[in-house]
């Protein structure tokens, strides 16, 4: 079996942009996580790398991999190798209908797909029609403002309502019913982009005025434990793979995704799993590797409530941490082998990591990490300064897998200092 495996961000889709090492690293770890799955499968993988990363080639265990250098080279070589494979698994993100109009491209060349339908790709990546769909059907999500490029009126939703309100020039967040803080982000997003907790109608107006053409999301700032689930879904069968806590920085200037830990031990796994059965469950056309962002809140009493947050209609970083750790692997170009939620080896902590050095692509330092696999993206460094890595750290419960990601963390940060202190 022949499969064709590309990752938007690291295989030439930003061929003819600057390349951001903090972006690029959860990239390159997903896809060199999936094609070293795919070796111990016996499956032949064919994928694109951007020209600029070609040093990392020695990462990637698979047959063919083709360069690109511009948009004109990425859309031909790989609507060529998705026509040569057997199947297709793209990562890529919905913003801009760009996973929706790959997925549609490469399924065009009668090549079988692994990705979700172009129908639920398109609703998944519309945060909007999803709150739309939360509110249809009942299920929890924060009380969300969705006010329209260049427009006056706000459409709140939430799960009991739905209301329209008029904004006047000068309206105050409370006209709509919300209290600071909240959230702020667009529409069309894709992870923390663009997110930015508001504490103050300044704040709220000013970025208002700067995203004035685009739609954004004003929500309810929910506290609790942030969460993700990743599963897999075939012939409408619904499996989960992991349950994960988020790391997440948020604030005004900057909101990140730096980690998670995978196999969270959570009491209410059961209950959890079963909210994000619901959501799937009512999006059609979803199939193969799908994740959910959500939170969960405990009141005074005690009792848990789950607020959905977003659907990703593609595999997410977590794949990194936790794949080649379960326990029963499955061949998820023969989903029909996954009868049942398999099991992990343990928990997983793995994390995005800053260093300040000018590594040099061409750096002896690299044959050092290249079969260190807990070091999924070596240190990359695009602008003679920063440096930017992705580890992870395994052990049976949370706090050794902390602990053993300090030490591989540690390990990195003493060869860059070798190097260069």
């Amino acid at each position: 079996m022949k499969l064709f495996i590309q990752e938007y961000a690291t295989s030439g889709g930003f061929s003819e942009s600057e390349l951001t090492a903090n972006l690029l690293v959860e990239g390159f770890g997903m896809l060199r996580t999936l094609i070293g799955y795919c070796k111990t499968l016996a499956i032949e993988v064919s994928t694109t790398l951007d020209s600029r990363l070609m040093f990392l080639k020695k990462f990637l265990h698979a047959e063919t991999i083709e360069s690109i250098s511009s948009q004109k080279d990425f859309l031909e070589k790989s609507r060529l190798l998705a026509s040569e494979a057997d199947a297709f698994l793209v990562i890529a993100p919905g913003t801009g209908g760009i996973l929706k109009e790959l997925v549609t491209s490469y399924e065009q060349t009668g090549t079988k797909s692994l990705n979700c339908s172009p129908l639920a790709i398109a609703l998944a990546s519309n945060k909007k029609r999803m709150y739309e769909v939360c509110a249809k059907n009942r299920i929890l999500f924060p009380k969300t403002a969705v006010i329209a490029a260049n427009s006056q009126i706000a459409l709140v939703l939430s799960s009991e309502s739905t209301k329209e309100f008029f904004l006047s020039k000068n309206f105050n967040l409370s006209d709509l019913g919300f209290v600071f803080p909240v959230i702020i982000k667009p529409n069309d997003g894709v992870a923390c982009e663009g997110v930015r907790i508001i504490r103050t109608e300044e704040e709220l107006q000013t970025t208002l005025r700067e995203r004035k053409d685009s739609e954004q999301l004003v929500q309810a700032f929910i506290e609790g434990e942030n969460l993700s689930i990743t599963a897999f879904i075939t012939n409408e069968q619904i499996y989960f793979l992991s349950l994960n806590k988020q790391i997440l920085s948020l604030g005004f200037e900057k909101s990140e995704y730096l980690g998670g830990i995978t196999n969270f031990k959570h009491p209410k796994r059961e209950e959890i799993l079963q909210f994000c059965r619901e959501v799937l469950t009512k999006v059609p056309g979803l199939s193969g590797f799908v994740g959910i962002d959500l939170i969960a809140k405990k009141d005074s009493t005690g009792a848990y409530h789950y607020y959905f947050i977003e659907l990703n209609a593609r595999p997410t970083t977590p794949i990194c941490a936790f794949l080649d750790k379960l326990t029963e692997p499955f061949n998820f170009l023969q989903p029909e082998s996954l009868t049942h939620n398999p099991t992990q080896k343990g928990t997983t902590y793995f994390a995005k990591a800053k260093f300040y050095f000018p590594l040099k692509t061409d750096h002896p330092l690299y044959i050092t990490f290249q079969t260190e696999n807990d070091i999924i993206t070596p240190p990359v460094c695009f602008d003679k300064r920063t440096v930017y890595t992705l580890v992870r750290g395994s052990g049976k419960n949370s706090r050794k897998a902390t602990a053993h990601f300090d030490k591989r963390l540690a390990f990195v940060a003493n060869k860059l200092k070798e190097e260069f202190l």
